[in-house]
């Protein structure tokens, strides 16, 4: 019974664990732009947990399919802004200097010709929050909230039922 258990925890954090979605790497592609379509610009500030500016951060921006759509760094004041964006949905993440990311913002739909402002909040724990637009809040894995919740959820009742079976099993002779 130990290592149907066993086996079943392993299964459910292997499936949860899995981000769903995926970033191909290296630099981007971008959705063919009509000619005369109008673009539109994403305009932000970078900032730690203390509301304090975060100078000269890279700041990369990825469309609704995962790929780098732009990249820019953020100014003395932690502002930044990626113009000439086609309609789609984006993210935007804040980088530190080691490569990591920082900050991460939920998606955001910008549409033709529209100028989007957001700011995104990182905490020195990696915790997430912005605000703007929508807000986002605790992921794990790059899951989101909803996901990363549900799957601590699931893995403590997983392990506390182990548990109990483990504790009400007769012992083995």
């Amino acid at each position: 019974m130990r290592k149907i258990i066993t086996f079943a925890l392993v299964l459910a954090v292997a499936a949860l664990g899995t981000p769903s979605l995926t970033y191909a790497a290296g630099p981007a592609k971008t959705a063919a732009v009509k000619q005369g379509q109008p673009l539109g610009t994403i305009t932000g500030d970078a900032k730690n947990a203390q509301n304090q500016a975060l100078p000269n951060y890279k700041v990369r921006v990825r469309g609704s399919n995962g790929s780098v759509a732009a990249e820019t760094t953020s100014n003395t004041a932690g502002h930044f802004t990626v113009s000439g964006l086609p309609a789609d949905s984006y993210t935007v993440e804040i980088i530190d200097a080691a490569g990591k990311v920082i900050g991460v913002s939920p998606s955001m739909a910008l549409t033709a010709g529209a100028t989007m402002s957001i700011t995104v909040t990182a905490s020195a724990l990696g915790a997430i929050g912005t605000t703007g637009a929508t807000s986002g809040g605790f992921s794990l894995f790059g899951l989101g909230t909803t996901s990363s919740l549900l799957m601590l959820g699931g893995i403590a009742t997983l392990a506390t039922v182990g548990i109990v079976k483990a504790t009400n099993a007769s012992p083995s002779r």
